[in-house]
C-alpha cells in the first residue's frame, strides 16, 4: 500500500478476501479450470456477455471460455465491464446474489441505471 502511495495513489486500502483472486498468483489455477470446464457442453450464447477481462462485449462463445479462465488471474475491468452493460441494459440491471454491493459500484459508475438486487432463486424466478 505505501508503494501504491508513493507512485501516486490517492489511496490504498487493504482489502478482506479469502483469495488472491484476479492477480497473477492465480496463473496456476487458470490451466486446470479450463480442463474443467471443457468437460460441459456449450451452446451458443443467446444473449451478449461482457468480459470481467476486457470490460467490453462478446458474442462468440469460444471467447467466453478463454475469457472466463484468463478471468482468474487477470485484474477485473469493473468500470469498463459496467459500462458496457450501462449501454445494453436501457436502465434497468440484475444483480444475483446476496448483499447489493454491486448495485451501489453500479450507481456511481452510471446512476441512470437500475439495479434490482435478488438474493434468491424465488425472486430470480419472479423476474424471469
Amino acid at each position: 500500500m505505501e508503494l501504491a502511495k508513493e507512485r501516486g495513489a490517492k489511496r490504498a486500502i487493504k482489502l478482506q478476501v479469502s483469495g488472491a483472486f484476479h492477480s497473477p498468483l492465480m496463473e496456476s489455477t487458470v490451466a486446470p479450470f479450463r480442463t474443467y470446464m471443457e468437460k460441459f457442453h456449450h451452446g451458443s450464447l443467446s444473449l451478449p456477455w461482457i468480459a470481467n477481462v476486457t470490460g467490453g462485449r462478446v458474442e462468440d462463445k469460444d471467447q467466453v471460455m478463454d475469457l472466463l479462465s484468463r478471468q482468474l488471474s487477470s485484474p477485473v475491468r469493473w468500470v469498463e465491464s459496467m459500462q458496457a452493460l450501462a449501454g445494453r441494459a436501457e436502465g434497468r440491471a440484475l444483480e444475483v446474489g446476496p448483499g447489493k454491493v454491486l448495485a451501489g459500484l453500479m450507481k456511481r459508475i452510471d446512476s441512470s441505471v437500475e439495479v434490482q438486487s435478488l438474493s434468491g432463486s424465488d425472486q430470480l424466478e419472479a423476474v424471469l
